[in-house]
């Protein structure tokens, strides 16, 4: 099931959201010999070990001059050190927007959430018990949620040039990631994203 539910959102993503952004086009009607409607991009993130690798798409929702704000969405996966010590591997589906001027030189900030959880988010109301003994003493403790898992989402600013066709930015992210059982070790990210413009 959990192999399915990855193929379908890289279907949607990948196929599915480009075309209703090019049939729903909300751009201004104002161009500049540099607009470039859609990007392919890719961006590795890190903190030490920790490292975010993303493949998306982003689509112009507003231009006009050369600021603008634009809608993106990609595959994530990642590995994040957790508080626990553990080593937590995970994929999803971010989505986010970025506002900014993007002129010869680029300076944005942008904000985003991972799509996947926010869908398919399960807090199960099962009201299971815990048990556990101490000194000689058994203890028993009910509880109403199965987990906590919060959408993970990021705050981000960056700046980088625009090459013609190819763009190159660095990124700066603040993330808060979790798991059912787990919270990320690390909050900050930086990193790069290379983006190809059609």
């Amino acid at each position: 099931m959990k192999n399915f539910s990855n193929k379908f959102l890289l279907v949607v993503t990948l196929v599915i959201l480009p075309i209703a952004a090019s049939a729903h086009d909300f751009r201004s009607s104002y161009e500049y010999a540099n607009d470039f409607s859609k990007s392919f991009y890719t961006s590795y993130e890190s903190n030490g070990a920790d490292f975010i690798s993303t493949i998306g798409l982003a689509t112009n929702l507003i231009q006009n001059d050369e600021f603008g704000v634009q809608l993106n969405t990609s595959i994530v996966t990642a590995e994040i050190l957790a508080t626990d010590g553990y080593l937590e591997e995970f994929s999803g589906w971010q989505v986010g927007v970025k506002a900014g001027y993007f002129g010869r030189v680029s300076m944005f900030v942008e904000a985003g959430f991972d799509l996947t959880e926010a869908i398919f988010n399960d807090i199960r109301d099962d009201e299971h018990s815990v048990v556990y003994t101490s000194d000689g003493v058994t203890y028993y403790e009910e509880y109403d949620e199965h987990s906590r898992n919060d959408v993970d989402i990021y705050l981000g600013a960056g700046a980088g040039l625009n090459l013609g066709k190819l763009s190159l930015e660095g990124i700066v992210r603040w993330r808060a990631i979790d798991g059912d059982y787990w919270q990320a070790d690390s909050e900050f990210f930086s990193g790069v994203q290379l983006s190809l413009s059609f």
